[in-house]
């Protein structure tokens, strides 16, 4: 069985290999499934790989002020060491762009829903100065016939 290894008050999931769990790498961050260990509930621990430390840190701040239901709370931030971080309500779903390659038609009233949910996130976050990415939301199923979409990358 993987052991965690910690991080302040969240423990990193760790393959069988001892490598952390990644959710999502790109050219600037690297972000992995943890738990905060003190509220009980699994988060995304974003880590900065290179760039502006500040500027990093700036946008966290920011997005930890946004409070909607299509968007991801930011809850902690900060720099430690060398690195700086960020960690985020962990959103179990499929990313949109995934849903709409495996699923070809949508019900009408379903995908006005979404477009809703993604606009009045989007707007939130871009009036705090950020750059929502929307092709990387998520779909969240909430039981069989209801769901929502979530801006994670923001």
């Amino acid at each position: 069985m993987a052991e965690l290894n910690h991080f302040r008050k969240y423990a990193i999931a760790q393959s069988e290999e001892g490598d952390p769990l990644e959710i999502v790498r790109d050219e600037v961050r690297v972000v992995c499934l943890g738990f905060d260990t003190s509220r009980h509930r699994f988060v995304e621990i974003g880590a900065l790989i290179q760039g502006d430390r500040e500027v990093f840190v700036s946008r966290a701040r920011k997005a930890s002020s946004v409070r909607h239901p299509a968007v991801a709370a930011v809850f902690d931030y900060g720099k430690e060491d060398d690195s700086c971080f960020y960690v985020a309500d962990f959103v179990d779903g499929e990313m949109i762009s995934d849903y709409a390659a495996r699923v070809k038609a949508v019900a009408p009233g379903t995908v006005v829903t979404w477009l809703l949910q993604l606009a009045e996130g989007y707007a939130l976050l871009e009036a705090e100065g950020l750059e929502p990415d929307v092709s990387s939301a998520r779909l969240r199923m909430r039981d069989e016939s209801s769901s929502s979409l979530i801006i994670v990358d923001h």
